[in-house]
């Protein structure tokens, strides 16, 4: 059900928030179904399973941990956007976001604790994995058939789970501009709090 996960995001996303490692203490939980939900899709590629499922293990990492948890490396963007790419936190953080690694950004920049960034922070992957649910649904987009490892780079993991298709990559990479936009006035009032 789709609006469990996004209930499960913005759970995750608060616990986050609060300064503990959210994935880490929900993924008990969930992540066994939407990894069996993988296997269900690879199935189907071979002929042994006769459904797909949109959610996934490379559907949540794609669109709800890409560039990190919140999809922080929006903000990363916002800053380099605004000539901010001298700071500490932006050349520490980019390379390891590339990655999808974010605790510096959680806790250097921070995210934890920062009322500036809570709502986009809560609402980004909330946002992405609704507009990837449904570019799905409607075919815009493949499903995410293959598992991909969670640190494969924005576009790449698209291409790799759905065997190539590049409107799927296009509408990744798509998604994470609209999340940059989501974040860009929290982004601009934390540079107006720096100076």
């Amino acid at each position: 059900n789709p609006l469990i996960f996004l209930a499960i995001l913005l759970v995750l996303n608060l616990i986050w928030y609060s300064g503990f490692h959210g994935d880490q203490v929900l993924s008990i939980w969930f992540e066994p179904i939407i990894i069996i939900f993988t296997l269900f899709n690879i199935g189907s590629v071979i002929g042994v399973a006769d459904k797909t499922y949109i959610i996934n293990a490379s559907f949540y990492t794609a669109f709800s941990g890409v560039t990190g948890s919140g999809i922080t490396g929006a903000i990363l963007v916002n800053l380099i956007l605004s000539r901010k790419k001298d700071l500490e936190i932006v050349r520490s953080s980019f390379v390891p976001a590339i990655f999808n690694i974010n605790e510096t950004v959680m806790f250097g920049l921070p995210i934890v604790g920062n009322k500036t960034f809570k709502i986009p922070f809560l609402f980004a992957p909330l946002i992405a994995a609704s507009l990837a649910y449904l570019a799905t649904y409607f075919g815009l987009m493949k499903p995410f058939i293959f598992a991909v490892p969670w640190y494969f780079p924005i576009g790449i993991k698209s291409f790799i789970a759905t065997g190539g298709h590049l409107p799927s990559v296009l509408i990744e990479l798509s998604i994470f501009m609209v999340i940059v936009l989501l974040y860009l006035p929290a982004s601009r009032r934390y540079i107006r709090e720096l100076q």
